[in-house]
């Protein structure tokens, strides 16, 4: 395991759960029983496939928090597209910021979700962050961008 991973994941809990098996959604739901936030980047359309997408889980779980996570957003000609760390990286020129054009090495790159837009609370409104990785790469290039 990299330093990077170790760091990043320190203190956490982890399940493997096949989602495709039968009794995984009964799991799941049972889990989201007692979460606050969901962060899923299933492949384009899987999650709604599973049921695990906002307009599904929002009846059953009100004060649930859902992230969805895709590589270029779920509009336009790229949405069913998957997308991996390195493609992103690549795609969003950060490949270019780092190494040497001999050897180009990827970031260790984290996407910031401010704490308001994670913290429960009982205002009525939509639940639902959408997060295109490839326009937040994009973003943190730009000598404009706000973080």
């Amino acid at each position: 395991m990299s330093s990077f991973f170790v760091w990043a994941n320190r203190g956490k809990e982890s399940l493997t759960l096949d989602l495709k098996h039968p009794r995984a959604g009964e799991i799941v739901r049972q889990l989201l029983g007692q979460a606050d936030v969901l962060i899923q980047n299933l492949a384009p359309g899987a999650a709604r496939r599973m049921g695990l997408d906002f307009d599904a889980l929002h009846a059953d779980f009100p004060g649930l928090i859902v992230c969805d996570i895709s590589g270029y957003g779920d509009q336009g000609p790229y949405r069913d597209k998957k997308a991996y760390d390195l493609l992103i990286q690549a795609a969003a020129g950060l490949i270019s910021v780092t190494g040497t054009e001999a050897e180009p090495s990827r970031a260790a790159s984290r996407l910031p979700i401010s704490r308001p837009a994670c913290t429960r609370t009982r205002a009525s409104f939509p639940r639902c962050l959408r997060v295109r990785v490839l326009a937040r790469a994009s973003a943190s290039r730009s000598p404009c961008s706000k973080h």
